[in-house]
């Protein structure tokens, strides 16, 4: 899968057995800004800054800095990754290596991260 960006318009090129595909996604500053979002909880996660007296999970990280990480990556998950043509569409081979080729700040996205590449 290929992304590419035409100003603020993101695509997603896709190729499999069936041929190639190519869809729009939406907003490419939008799917950044998800990207610094994403980027700036797992800092705060790996570094535990976060207030001293906050609600922590079972490995005492904040519970609410990895809810808000969650809910990002679902949500950029939905953006990028689904819909006709893309990853988790009907026909799509399920599971397998994938090859991401990422545009611009895209490229510091965890991809493996996304719930639809987590062990692919």
């Amino acid at each position: 899968m290929e992304l590419v960006r035409r100003g603020d318009d993101l695509f997603a090129v896709t190729a499999g057995p069936g041929g190639c595909v190519l869809r729009m996604l939406g907003s490419y500053q939008a799917a950044v800004e998800a990207t610094v979002r994403i980027r700036y909880g797992l800092r705060r996660r790996a570094l535990l800054d976060t207030l001293r007296d906050t609600p922590c999970d079972a490995d005492g990280l904040p519970a609410a800095a990895d809810e808000a990480v969650a809910h990002e990556l679902s949500a950029l998950d939905r953006v990028l990754l689904s819909g006709p043509g893309t990853l988790t569409s009907a026909g799509s081979p399920p599971g397998g290596p994938v090859t991401v080729v990422p545009t611009g700040a895209l490229c510091t996205l965890p991809w493996p991260l996304l719930p639809s590449l987590r062990g692919r």
